[in-house]
């Protein structure tokens, strides 16, 4: 997983913030990320979050959604 920030010229993905392995070993619809560990305060405003998989059987049975604030 990664965290960019919004490059405040472009509004595209900008400087990468955060990088973390995030494994899962269910079929969890929603995780929660600490950051505190890594010392990242992430706050208010825009952030892009890119995920990668491997392409395996168990994750083609995981979905992603995301909400707005």
């Amino acid at each position: 997983m990664h965290v960019l920030a919004a490059d405040t010229d472009s509004g595209q993905p900008g400087k990468t913030l955060l990088t973390k392995e995030v494994i899962l070993t269910d079929n969890a619809s929603f995780i929660t990320i600490d950051t505190g560990k890594d010392k990242i305060n992430l706050e208010t405003g825009v952030y892009f979050v890119a995920i990668e998989w491997l392409f395996i059987p168990f994750n083609e049975v995981i979905s992603f959604s995301g909400s707005k604030n």
